[in-house]
């Protein structure tokens, strides 16, 4: 790691700045200490891509280093990174409810760089403000949230920030607050009933980045709710108590007390059927449900790895259900007894026996549903493994079961859904939890304010930007080029004679050129603004995608290669058509539903 001048920081000479290198990939998280000669490296990492930026433990709204994307390949005996600490600019950011415009408290805040992986977020004060101190770059802001189960971006702002240069202000609008309804309480205590500060997650539960520690906490239920119920921990500041959970949803479970005690060590061995020591065997833990099924995929944040004695110890494993010790090198994989954990004790979970496991005998079993929660039923989907994959259709209430699935490899499950696009996650054989919940394209757009509109070129109307419109209803259409005309473009046609002296506007978007402007262009537009037959109607060629490639956030479908303008508002396929009030906000998205005209005249008349 170097200074802004180029030389290396020293750890040891500024130890008052408590800087550390963060290596995160899914499921994955370490902090790296610098030497004295500004060095850093982190070792035992499986193969895959990881983000390496610099976070500083005092504070965390600060942003020093964009930081760097590596893919560590098995085949590289290692990779280096340089990375370069920049001069900070203060970025103020003051949140303002919409529509009264007052300040906003405890409202969390993230600055996401859009150079690299580095990201800041912070609370907002009693003002409505909160202050980031960042490096030079380009950078999102915005207010995170949850709408019907899925995570949004509330007013997102890209702002441009020098440095040294002067202070940088920005405001976002957010929805005034409603009333929470179907909570969890989740008060923490000691052995002698006192609370105790600390934190707790529950999966499926919105989880806040910036919380700080308390003994009492509220979350929304969880709209995901499997038969075995979901997974939870709690510990308190210092992260010596804990307790692991099992939260299902029942009378009993909406307020829970739980008693975070010390911690256990669990220790074992693995052994090959021959009883030879197995070193270098991934051990981690499995917990059994409420169904009495145990969790498909071990928990990724207690693992260790066997000596090369065979020997291993998983450290300050909290108290809770009854768990297991799975243990897998390769193809070979094994499992010990079950057993419960005691507080402050060692557990022996004996000798775990690794043998061989049929390459063609994991189940892997799921749910597919819309975001609504309703079963994506009797859809198509395919199963990629490598360059192989497989094809099958889910049941009436949205379920997909794979048999004979590899065990000595990880599974990348793809769904293919018309107008939801792709989406992929990544598991292992016997997980039967493997659930998808899908959005329609732009739906991460819709309640937020409009994004804005990346153009190569304009035509049928002179540039305007979707501000500039404001007090008027906007129909953004997104179109394919087609030679032999668009017979959607009809309807528009007809909509903009019945509402565009009150007040609509349509602006057509089509694909980005990748061979870029001139003559080609020329006639693109041309032949479009014939189809228009004379409507008024805006129409763009989009940009270059790359423009906004870095603005993503993970899990969006991939393949969305027509443009800037398509990638911000998440269409991958057309026509695609959205509505946008006069204030600016998405408030409507086809093709989901077909009552557009009904929607105009109440956009209109708001």
């Amino acid at each position: 790691m170097l200074r802004p001048d180029g030389t290396p920081y020293v750890e040891t000479m500024e130890v008052i700045e408590m800087l550390r290198i963060r290596v995160q990939a899914p499921g994955y998280e370490r902090a790296c200490a610098i030497d004295d000669a500004g060095g850093f490296e982190c070792a035992g990492l499986d193969a895959g891509l990881y983000a390496v930026t610099v976070v500083d433990s005092p504070d965390p709204h600060r942003i020093l280093c964009h930081g760097m994307l590596v893919d560590v390949s098995p085949k590289a005996a290692s990779e280096e990174v340089v990375l370069v600490l920049g001069l900070e600019t203060t970025v103020t950011v003051r949140v303002l409810s919409d529509p009264d415009l007052q300040p906003v408290q405890a409202c969390s805040v993230v600055v996401e760089s859009t150079r690299g992986p580095a990201v800041a977020t912070g609370k907002t004060d009693g003002q409505g403000s909160c202050e980031f101190s960042v490096a030079a770059g380009s950078y999102r802001v915005y207010a995170p949230a949850r709408d019907q189960g899925q995570s949004i971006e509330v007013s997102p702002r890209l702002i441009n920030v020098k440095a040294p240069g002067p202070p940088v202000s920005v405001e976002l609008l957010v929805p005034q607050r409603q009333a929470e309804t179907d909570l969890v309480d989740i008060a923490l205590v000691d052995l002698e009933g006192h609370p105790v500060p600390g934190f707790v997650t529950l999966e499926g539960a919105v989880a806040d980045p910036n919380v700080e520690p308390a003994d009492r906490f509220s979350f929304p239920e969880p709209t995901f709710q499997p038969p075995g119920g979901l997974l939870g921990s709690a510990c308190d500041a210092s992260g010596l108590l804990g307790r692991r959970f099992i939260w299902r949803k029942d009378a009993q479970n909406a307020e829970m007390t739980l008693i975070l005690e010390p911690g256990t060590t669990i220790v074992g061995r693995a052994v090959g059927v021959d009883r030879k020591p197995v070193a270098g065997a991934r051990v981690s833990l499995e917990t059994l449900m409420l169904d009495n099924r145990w969790t498909g995929l071990p928990d990724p944040l207690i693992a260790a790895t066997t000596d090369d004695d065979g020997y291993f110890q998983l450290q300050g494993v909290s108290v809770g259900p009854r768990v297991r010790a799975m243990a897998f090198l390769g193809t070979l994989s094994g499992r010990s007894v079950s057993f419960d954990l005691k507080a402050a004790d060692v557990a022996d979970a004996g000798e775990i026996v690794l043998a061989g496991s049929q390459p063609g005998s994991g189940i892997i079993r799921g749910r597919i549903t819309d975001e609504q929660d309703s079963p994506v039923a009797n859809r198509a989907i395919r199963v990629g493994m490598g360059r192989a994959s497989q094809n099958l259709v889910t049941d009436a209430d949205g379920y997909y079961t794979l048999t004979n699935m590899p065990t000595d490899r990880p599974i990348t499950i793809t769904v293919d859904v018309p107008t939801y696009g792709v989406w992929s996650r990544t598991t292992v054989a016997d997980d039967y939890a493997c659930d998808f919940q899908l959005v329609p394209q732009g739906w991460g757009a819709l309640g937020q304010e409009a994004p804005p509109l990346f153009a190569d070129t304009w035509f049928n109307h002179v540039p305007i930007t979707l501000k500039e419109v404001r007090g008027r209803v906007v129909l953004l259409t997104f179109r394919d080029f087609r030679m032999d005309g668009d017979p959607g473009l009809a309807t528009i046609r007809r909509l903009l004679a019945d509402f565009g002296s009150k007040g609509l506007f349509a602006i057509a978007v089509y694909n980005h050129l990748s061979g870029g402007g001139g003559v080609a262009q020329d006639l693109v537009t041309a032949h479009i603004t014939g189809v228009f037959e004379g409507a008024p109607i805006a129409g763009i060629l989009d940009s270059d995608p790359a423009l906004v490639a870095d603005l993503m956030p993970p899990g969006r479908p991939p393949g969305v290669a027509a443009g800037a303008t398509h990638w911000l508002y998440q269409v991958h396929e057309r026509p695609a058509s959205f509505l946008v009030d006069k204030k600016g906000i998405v408030r409507y998205l086809t093709p989901k539903e077909n009552n557009l005209r009904e929607w105009i005249v109440k956009l209109l008349e708001e």
